[in-house]
């Protein structure tokens, strides 16, 4: 019914982590990554941080890992330098209201993805 609301999104944008690391290291990235596990985010440190902060738990509890891919870490720690410089913080983007538990059903899936 709409056709124009829906299709590929434009050049790198929604590119898998696994992808852009496996590119040389001098290939730009013109778009987002998406890091389909939530066990080795770049960001997860400091949201864990942050989340401990606040007395919250993150709602994926299995075993954490580094990225396995350091230029995605450095672009992520680059990019959130930016950000604060420019007076933008997580904070800003807390829900006013929870949304209440969060159950996820695969948890002991991505645990063992992560571990073994």
């Amino acid at each position: 019914r709409h056709p124009k609301l829906v299709g590929p999104l434009p050049g790198d944008w929604g590119s898998i982590d696994a992808e852009v690391a496996l590119r040389p290291a001098r290939a730009s990235l013109g778009g987002s990554v998406h890091f389909p596990s939530p066990y080795i985010q770049p960001h997860a440190v400091r949201a864990l941080a942050r989340l401990s902060r606040a007395g919250q738990a993150h709602c994926h509890d299995g075993v954490r890992l580094p990225h396995y891919c350091a230029r995605l870490v450095d672009l992520f720690e680059a990019e959130y330098g930016a950000a604060l410089v420019a007076g933008v913080t997580p904070e800003q983007y807390v829900p006013e209201k929870e949304f209440g538990p969060v159950a996820v059903g695969d948890a002991a899936v991505w645990a063992g993805a992560a571990t073994g």
